[in-house]
């Protein structure tokens, strides 16, 4: 059974593709759907879609029935021309063979799976593989449409469960029907939280220019100038504060022609990015959200700069939950699905909290995350708000051994709470997140 490239952006677009890049043995016996392929893809004219993207943008090829894939001959010339679009999209290329199991039928055309990413700066290039490099967003689409988005403000617990252990967003892709996108935005060193999206919601652009002109005034004028590495630390934290992603519109690219999408109709957060301490700026007033670890390599000079126009603030249960209120109000009409923090903890073992003064109570890390999730809790009562009981899918399957440094999970634990996460949208009637027909795997 020959398979056939199929068309591709319509009627007077021009696409161009890189040569093939393989993510399967010659031979691979392939589920339905299951990604094997990927190149990248260029588009020309003078189209100014992906204007931020078009460096990092890729298509998976996907068989829609099970078998054998034998990659075709020609399709993978090698050297750059693997990386960079050169070759022409032409609909009619037999790109692989495949040996259907037995009863297996299908179309020659493969299913789409397109990502793009954004990178910090146009001079961190990566095309070593499928969706590499340093970007602050990246993003996933598939199917002819435009019906949903999901936005998640990346942290490191939700990269697997969003992208997958190998990135490549292949585990939604599986089984999600679709047409759906999944936008997911990733602000390092500057760790997302609810008073930061607020902040960003509300930032204009004469602020993003303040205070990025007062940083820049306060490193150079007092004391040594930051290191290379503490000025790549900075620019990527002052970047990460300016984007606005609530309102963000995105290019997709479809089999059937370019389109502007909407902003997100839903959106994932998670309590993992809500710390104790936020950094406020002594005369602006703005928020920094930062983990302890990022500040180690950042330098001498960025950490004095910090410690110098920056206060320490104390984030308490109720801050968050007025956060996640304003946040929620300002976004009528989408659909929120919360995650919360698993609360125990190997290294907490105390019997008693009995003459634990309050101080000291607030620095458990265990008890304020349980109070943490009971805030959650109240919130989901609202109608467009689902939770996601991380918390309770830790404790069922171990936490001993899906959860070994307290902060990472395993992938079966993350299928588990994705597998919940889909099932929260779903539950909110979030269109193109409705499950593929899975019985022909």
């Amino acid at each position: 059974m020959p398979l056939r490239l199929g068309p591709l952006g319509g009627e007077g677009l021009s696409v161009r593709r890189s040569g093939l890049r393989w993510l399967c043995e010659d031979g691979h016996l392939c589920r339905p759907n299951e990604i094997v392929a990927f190149c990248n893809i260029g588009l020309g004219g003078a189209n100014r879609a992906f204007a931020d993207e078009v460096a990092d943008l890729q298509v998976a090829l996907a068989p829609r029935v099970a078998g054998h894939v034998r990659r075709a001959p020609d399709v993978s010339p090698g050297g750059l021309l693997d990386r960079i679009p050169s070759l022409p999209w032409a609909p009619q290329t037999v790109w692989a063979h495949l040996d259907p199991v037995s009863g297996a039928e299908g179309p020659e055309e493969p299913d789409l799976l397109f990502v793009a990413g954004r990178r910090f700066t146009g001079v961190a290039e990566d095309r070593a593989g499928f969706l590499t490099g340093w970007h602050n967003r990246r993003r996933a689409w598939w199917g002819d449409g435009d019906e949903g988005t999901l936005l998640v403000p990346g942290t490191c617990q939700q990269d697997g469960l969003i992208r997958g252990d190998d990135g490549s967003f292949g585990g939604l892709f599986d089984v999600l029907r679709g047409p759906a996108q999944v936008v997911m935005t990733q602000g390092e060193p500057l760790a997302p939280c609810a008073a930061i999206l607020n902040q960003q919601n509300a930032c204009t652009r004469e602020q993003a220019d303040a205070i990025r002109e007062d940083a820049m005034r306060s490193l150079l004028e007092t004391g040594p100038a930051p290191s290379v590495a503490g000025w790549l630390f900075v620019g990527a934290l002052l970047k990460g504060l300016e984007p606005a992603p609530l309102d963000e519109r995105y290019d997709l690219l479809t089999r059937s022609g370019l389109r502007r999408s909407s902003p997100a109709s839903a959106l994932c957060l998670s309590l993992v990015g809500e710390g104790q301490q936020l950094l406020r700026h002594r005369r602006l007033g703005y928020v920094l959200n930062i983990y302890a670890y990022r500040l180690q390599g950042a330098g001498q000079a960025v950490r004095d700069w910090l410690r110098r126009d920056f206060e320490s603030c104390f984030q308490t249960i109720g801050d968050i939950a007025g956060q996640y209120r304003k946040l929620i109000e300002a976004a009528p009409g989408r659909a929120f699905i919360l995650i919360n923090r698993i609360s125990s903890h190997l290294n907490e073992a105390i019997q008693s909290y009995e003459g634990l003064d309050d101080a000291t109570m607030a620095q458990l890390a265990g008890l304020r995350a349980q109070d943490l999730n009971l805030m959650l809790h109240d919130l989901a009562a609202a109608p467009n708000v689902e939770l996601v009981d991380a918390d309770a899918i830790a404790a069922d399957l171990g936490i001993a051994a899906h959860l070994p440094d307290a902060t990472h999970a395993t992938g079966e634990l993350q299928q588990e709470i994705r597998a919940e996460l889909l099932s929260r949208l779903q539950a909110q009637g979030v269109a193109g997140f409705a499950p593929r027909d899975l019985s022909r795997c």
